[in-house]
């Protein structure tokens, strides 16, 4: 009788977890980077965004008291 043998690569897989984080965040620096913001989501600096909203409405509502 023989059996079935089934063999796991587990430092290709730790390689392959590794490889994809540093892809995510390498696309994370371009896309910071290419806009030209220093906040793009909420997830970059969640109090920097929620300033930069409440200057958005601020100036927004100058613009139409104007």
């Amino acid at each position: 009788m023989s059996g079935m043998v089934i063999n796991t690569n587990t430092a290709s897989l730790g390689a392959q977890f590794n490889l994809n984080q540093t892809q995510d965040r390498l696309n994370s620096s371009i896309n910071r980077l290419s806009s030209g913001y220093r906040v793009n989501t909420p997830a970059d600096d969640p109090a920097g965004y929620a300033i930069g909203q409440v200057m958005t409405s601020y100036i927004k509502s100058i613009q139409q008291a104007v």
